[in-house]
């Protein structure tokens, strides 16, 4: 698996280096790493690789452990609001990945996400920072393994999901 520099994990730009691990041939896949750029965030273009491996048969039909590994948290949205690339949030399109696979569930994912910040939002505030700690917690209902990164428990982000709840 590929590492982030220091200057990606302190980056203002997502980047997530991504493995998959095969249950069925006990094989890892490098999936790479990604930033967000045009195209989508980081996530976003994670799941374009997905699905181009998987549609090429790059990815056998089968259950995967798939290790996603984070500068920041995915962006999260109370509503099903679209990004401007026109696609649903990061956790929201990972939770459907977790939930749902690829190919009507040819492809299963049980995903472990690891993140360092959490996702700000623009403009970063402490509002979008708490509305990105609960996207955290509804990836975790769903049945991601979540390793949380700093800022997850800080008392200005927890004043704000009090709110929001």
């Amino acid at each position: 698996m590929q590492n982030l520099s220091d200057n990606e994990w302190i980056a203002q730009t997502t980047y997530c280096v991504a493995e998959l691990y095969s249950r069925g041939t006990q094989q890892t896949l490098d999936l790479g790493k990604f930033q967000s750029n045009g195209n989508g965030h980081a996530e976003d273009n994670l799941i374009a690789a997905l699905v181009a491996q998987t549609t090429n048969g790059t990815i056998p039909h089968g259950t995967y452990d798939l290790l996603i590994i984070l500068n920041r948290s995915p962006c999260t949205s109370l509503m099903p609001e679209l990004k401007a690339n026109h696609v649903p949030a990061c956790m929201t399109r990972l939770i459907d990945l977790q939930t749902n696979g690829l190919g009507n569930g040819q492809w299963r994912f049980n995903i472990q996400l690891n993140y360092r910040h959490l996702y700000g939002g623009n403009p970063a505030t402490n509002w979008n920072r708490a509305l990105n700690a609960f996207g955290v917690q509804q990836g975790a209902a769903s049945g991601m393994a979540i390793m949380h990164g700093e800022g997850y428990n800080d008392v200005s982000v927890a004043i704000e999901m009090s709110r929001l709840q």
